[in-house]
């Protein structure tokens, strides 16, 4: 069966979804392949970069609006595990698994239609299989495996958090009604069945909460209201979401729909949507607005989908090994839309 890396353009939440089929990819075109698995994605800030990692130690960047490849990148020894691109989309890193075990931050350049990559900095880490990656919101520090927060721009171990860690994700509480700036926060999951959130600032544990299932996946929603934490009761049991109130830590709401576990989440730029990526190749359309109605399942010919939405556009990419772009990067037309692609 197809491995494939697809893009979906999905109906709006206010559209009504009849035809489940009407959301799948449309013709290809490309064929560049990762040889196995894609381990990880990320669109650059402005949306016009995809770039995707693999065990196959390739590193590519993709056009995010015609899908074509632009630059593979050298240097890569391992398997790429996470990658993730700054808030200005200056840096790149990277976690790389195999023999060695590294974080890698690399400063991205294009001069005349040639790219080029410079190794900033780069440093041994203790890496579970699943490799946690992020950028705090103002770019200045990345966390890693095992609970590390680095100085995003030299490299400097600034701090190491007590927990262990299989996946994380940095958020900006809402505004609580006083003058000081939006509190970060740092939530991180692990099979512990704990989702944490901490201060990075300080290292204090700010809350605990039980999921009940072993955790792989963390998100905030964008207005960082909610944090979603996702996993899977061991290797063939369903797996679940949970949505809680980021300031508070309670429980908005519980969402079943995964045969079993669930490898990846990631909420819409808008927030009206989250999408799970399942261990058997389906992938879940969650409705925000109504705190979790099943919208679609998108289904994918293999196990163990990763999840991403570009920033700017709302499309939604999904993975597992071979990268396959289809007519206006993959668009997929609302089930009542008649007229063509948007530009």
């Amino acid at each position: 069966a197809d491995k494939t890396l697809c893009l979906w353009r999905l109906p709006s939440v206010k559209d009504e979804v009849e035809d489940p089929s009407a959301s799948a990819p449309v013709s290809e075109m490309g064929n560049v392949k990762h040889l196995k698995r894609i381990r990880s994605m990320a669109f650059s800030p402005d949306g016009k970069i995809l770039a995707t990692g693999g065990e196959d130690k390739k590193l590519h960047l993709w056009d995010g609006n015609t899908g074509r490849l632009l630059w593979t990148l050298p240097g890569i020894e391992e398997t790429v595990a996470n990658l993730k691109f700054s808030p200005d989309g200056k840096l790149l890193a990277t976690v790389e698994c195999g023999e060695k075990n590294a974080v890698k931050v690399w400063q991205l350049a294009q001069q005349g239609g040639n790219w080029k990559a410079t190794l900033k900095w780069q440093a041994e880490i203790d890496v579970s299989p699943f490799a946690a990656l992020d950028f705090s919101p103002d770019g200045r520090v990345l966390a890693s495996n095992p609970g590390l927060l680095w100085e995003a721009d030299t490299g400097k171990e600034v701090r190491r958090l007590d927990a262990p860690t299989m996946d994380l994700a940095f958020g900006r509480l809402p505004p609580d009604g006083t003058v000081k700036p939006r509190q970060t926060v740092l939530a991180t999951v692990a099979h512990d069945l704990k989702l944490r959130l901490w201060d990075p600032a300080s290292g204090k544990l700010l809350q605990e909460l039980d999921h009940g299932i072993r955790l792989n996946a963390v998100a905030f929603s964008p207005d960082g209201s909610l944090v979603a934490s996702a996993g899977d009761t061991w290797s063939t049991g369903p797996g679940s979401i949970k949505l809680w109130d980021a300031r508070t830590g309670t429980l908005k709401a519980t969402l079943n729909g995964h045969p079993q576990g669930i490898e990846s989440i990631a909420f819409s730029p808008d927030g009206s949507l989250l999408a799970s990526g399942g261990m058997i190749g389906e992938v879940v359309l969650w409705d925000m607005a109504t705190m979790g109605r099943e919208r679609d399942t998108l289904h994918n010919q293999e196990a163990r989908i990763e999840v991403v939405f570009c920033p700017t556009s709302g499309l939604l990419a999904t993975a597992y090994s071979q990268v396959r772009f289809g007519p206006r990067t993959g668009v997929v037309q609302p089930p009542d839309a008649d007229a063509s692609p948007e530009d």
